[in-house]
């Protein structure tokens, strides 16, 4: 995708009453994963501390997550192609 509004995709493809696997990496390098709970929040990592500007730091790839408690979001601007790796590592 060009953009990252990902609702575009998501919308209609994700059905969070179902297990699936939906990675969405833009094209203006954020990174978005819609599927196990577990994975998002390993995507993001552990809080480690903050920076000097107050932003949260991360032990992984940082970013945000939300969802419910099977099935969640993650969302980042890090290395796409370290954040493709490890989804799939994950699942293999």
């Amino acid at each position: 995708m060009s953009h990252s509004k990902t609702a575009t995709v998501a919308d209609r493809l994700f059905d969070p009453e179902k297990e699936q696997r939906l990675l969405i990496l833009s094209g203006d390098g954020e990174s978005n994963f819609f599927g196990k709970k577990e994975l998002c929040l390993l995507l993001q990592g552990e809080k480690t501390g903050k920076t000097a500007e107050g932003w949260d730091t991360y032990s992984h790839f940082g970013g945000w997550t939300g969802g419910g408690e099977t099935t969640g979001f993650w969302g980042g601007y890090a290395n796409q192609d370290e954040v493709l790796d490890f989804v799939v590592k994950y699942f293999a």
